[in-house]
């Protein structure tokens, strides 16, 4: 069950692009069933705050999309980039469930068992959701449509396919509420850091900041491990859109200057920064978990989601030695 809420993370962010989205959606539907299975409580919640964070890679990713705008890179090429390492993401977690219930079994308990049958049937589920990302993904990668267009397709076909479920008025009120309030923090947050980078490059301080850096003396790798090191602890405290909104101004000159390929610089950015949103003491997953789940402990949340912190670090150092793993699809 707890693969299964991971992968289920996984599609669901697919659709929305939202980690807290898809954390507070998925927790809302998966712990209880988990916790009414004997799933311990650290291991039900890690696995859905961190299910969450894959939202921040896989396609369509508002963190990669901002990241575009940011430094004028092609969206299409940042989400073909993010795709492997998203897909990596939801693989590894699999394989992190898997080992702590070899190594304890006591926090799962197995489920009735199901016919195959059964299963097929179950999957049936998944195709409105797999429908739309496969219509959103392939007709941008097409060229049938651009990326914006691609959202209000997606939109629509999200809607019509709620509307033929049973969603009223009121539902549909709702989610144009939380459309509209999210999409407000968004632009608000776009505008405060454009008029940053303009004060950024009028005051010379990023052209200070990378003389300072060149005269270092560090190689390519020593100044980005530097700058990942930085993203890491500044995710600990800020929210992630927010950091990379405020940082990136600044580090990108660097990048450039050293020449480092930007798409890939991004990838592992965004990865950083979503390590960010499960990490002590903010953790923006986990407190969007504890809010739904307010009979679980923080400090069993984090228990639970650190086999996924280590998950994530790991394949972060993929990416970093193997570059190639985000260039596959460009």
């Amino acid at each position: 069950m707890a693969i299964a809420a991971v992968s289920s993370c996984g599609v669901f962010s697919a659709i929305s692009g939202s980690s807290l989205a898809t954390a507070s959606t998925m927790s809302r539907v998966a712990l209880p069933e988990m916790e009414r299975n004997g799933y311990a409580p650290s291991l039900a919640t890690g696995a859905l705050a961190a299910g969450g964070t894959l939202g921040i890679m896989i396609p369509p990713s508002i963190a990669l999309l901002l990241y575009a705008i940011i430094t004028e890179q092609s969206v299409g090429e940042m989400f073909a980039a993010g795709l492997i390492p998203g897909l990596m993401g939801l693989l590894f977690y699999c394989i992190t469930v898997y080992i702590v219930v070899k190594l304890r079994p006591d926090v799962a308990s197995p489920s009735a068992s199901t016919s195959f049958v059964d299963k097929l049937k179950s999957i049936t589920g998944l195709l409105p959701f797999g429908g739309v990302f496969a219509l959103m993904v392939f007709g941008i990668y097409g060229g049938l449509f651009t990326p914006t267009e691609g959202a209000s397709i997606g939109a629509f076909a999200t809607l019509v396919y709620a509307l033929y479920k049973g969603m009223r008025t009121r539902g549909l009120w709702q989610a144009c509420q939380e459309t509209l309030s999210l999409s407000a923090i968004v632009f608000f947050m776009i505008v405060g850091a454009e008029t940053l980078g303009y004060f950024i490059s009028a005051s010379r301080l990023s052209f200070a900041v990378t003389e300072y850096v060149a005269g270092l003396g560090l190689s390519n790798m020593g100044v980005l491990l530097c700058m990942l090191a930085l993203f890491f602890v500044l995710g600990c405290f800020m929210d992630a859109i927010a950091m990379l909104l405020v940082t990136v101004p600044v580090v990108y000159p660097i990048v450039t200057s050293l020449g480092i390929d930007p798409v890939w610089f991004g990838i592992v950015t965004v990865l950083t920064v979503e390590l960010g949103l499960i990490t002590p003491p903010v953790g923006m997953n986990v407190f969007v978990i504890k809010a739904t789940a307010p009979h679980v402990s923080l400090g069993e949340i984090y228990r639970g989601v650190t086999p996924f912190i280590i998950s994530d670090l790991f394949r972060l150092g993929l990416l970093v030695a193997f570059p190639v793993l985000t260039q596959l699809l460009l």
